[in-house]
């Protein structure tokens, strides 16, 4: 079955608004590896160098905010926990699930043309 144009440029926006989602995902961390092993090290050993203090530095900085951010992932979970919804993988409501699954599919007939 051949395809219009209308149908391939629908499915191209789908695509290009799907992949800038995954571009937009939130981070999984608050220190980088490096600044993580670093204090880790500090806590160990009492070694301080620059690279240490910069961190502290930040970790002052952004404190309060990052005490707002972690209480809010707090609540979500709780919340998530109360739905049902928490667990090894989040379950994400039906109609997402649906829509996330005919964009998949959507990727992979393009990648096969």
């Amino acid at each position: 079955m051949r395809r219009s144009r209308g149908f391939w440029r629908s499915v191209l926006t789908r695509a290009v608004l799907w992949l800038r989602a995954e571009e937009e995902r939130m981070r999984s961390y608050i220190f980088t590896e490096a600044e993580a092993e670093r204090l880790l090290q500090w806590l160990r050993t009492g070694d301080e160098d620059d690279a240490a203090r910069m961190i502290f530095v930040g970790i002052r900085r952004d404190l309060r905010r990052l005490v707002v951010h972690l209480d809010l992932a707090m609540l979500v979970m709780r919340e998530l926990r109360r739905q049902g919804r928490w667990g090894r993988r989040l379950s994400l409501p039906s109609e997402m699930g649906e829509k996330v699954a005919t964009l998949e599919a959507m990727m992979r007939a393009l990648k096969t043309k």
